[in-house]
């Protein structure tokens, strides 16, 4: 391509970004800086961010696999109307570098909470098509929370989810409740995960006195889950109706493929799924912190706190009252 070319092409890209802009909005999300800029956007202020190690990569991926593999064996009891269904067809997840780079790029784009477009609606891949999951906490400290219990935070639109639901995906949510962020997390299809993170200033919520910080997960995952009219997996015995025929060693419930690429690893010694009041992981220790329920929602449940910031219930129930919650 010569530079003739090159700058008319440039120009074409520039001419569609102030369209789009125009269409939603130049800070929801900035075309030119997600595609060619590395790094944070000028709309971020304090930025930070969480470099995944190969532990905490393995660690996004056994949260999931162990949801995954819970739910396809038919122990979930949570469901709408009470136990979800066992799968027989889920396929074990596992990292994928591409998917982690388009996440951390959404990540670092640092869209206020308060925004219409939360998601990333130019994420792709030449593999499939990309799903993605996002969840903001907002915290008066820099320590990003425990990764187990925004994820978690997701899982707990199962909730909100009925066998019906299972058979024929018709939407992210039931009626006023949010249930995709759940079917993304438990697509059947779905074999790959990617995940970013980003801190950055809450300008909304912070004063001159006092400053709060947006802690952002975004993971993608692909293929795509909560295609309409489609199946989030197939019913039935688990691990029966996989496509290579074979189940993980560890977790039985789940497909695993001849060429798998992860490193499967026992579950943790406490069950991330049960309401524990501490998480030991491999050596790294997650507090999560108990949820009080207002209008028929939990507004708190991950609401973070170290050992170096400890609240008691009054204080706790402030922090709600004045907003400062987990948004997803």
């Amino acid at each position: 391509m010569n530079t003739q070319t090159f700058s008319h092409f440039a120009n074409l890209i520039k001419s569609f970004i102030r369209f789009y802009n125009d269409l939603y909005s130049a800070s929801a999300h900035n075309i030119l800086e997600h595609v060619f800029q590395k790094g944070p956007s000028k709309a971020c202020v304090d930025y930070k961010t969480l470099n995944l190690s190969e532990d905490l990569k393995e660690y996004i991926v056994s949260i999931h696999n162990d949801i995954r593999n819970h739910v396809a064996s038919g122990q979930e009891t949570k469901g709408g109307l009470g136990r979800q269904p066992s799968a027989a067809n889920m396929n074990m997840l596992e990292w994928d570098d591409e998917l982690a780079a388009v996440a951390q790029r959404w990540a670092d784009q640092c869209i206020p909470i308060n925004e219409t477009i939360q998601h990333d609606i130019c994420k792709r891949s030449k593999r499939f098509e990309v799903g993605q999951n996002v969840i903001t906490a907002v915290t008066a400290d820099q320590d990003f929370p425990e990764l187990a219990a925004l994820i978690l935070h997701w899982y707990k639109q199962v909730g909100n989810v009925i066998p019906s639901d299972i058979d024929h995906f018709s939407g992210i949510k039931r009626g006023q409740f949010m249930i995709g962020q759940y079917t993304q997390l438990v697509w059947a299809k779905t074999r790959y995960i990617g995940c970013g993170i980003s801190i950055f200033l809450d300008i909304q919520s912070s004063t001159p006195k006092k400053k709060f910080y947006n802690h952002r997960l975004v993971c993608n995952y692909g293929p795509a889950g909560n295609i309409l009219g489609h199946t989030v997996y197939q019913k039935g015995i688990p691990c029966s109706k996989c496509a290579w025929g074979q189940c993980d060693i560890f977790r039985t419930s789940l497909c695993t493929s001849k060429d798998y690429g992860g490193r499967t690893i026992p579950k943790p010694k406490k069950d991330i799924l049960i309401d524990e009041e501490e998480l030991d992981y491999k050596n790294i220790k997650y507090r999560k912190v108990r949820g009080i329920w207002l209008d028929g929602q939990c507004k708190c449940d991950l609401l973070y706190r170290s050992n170096k910031n400890k609240i008691g219930v009054k204080q706790y129930v402030l922090l709600l009252v004045i907003g400062i919650i987990i948004i997803s």
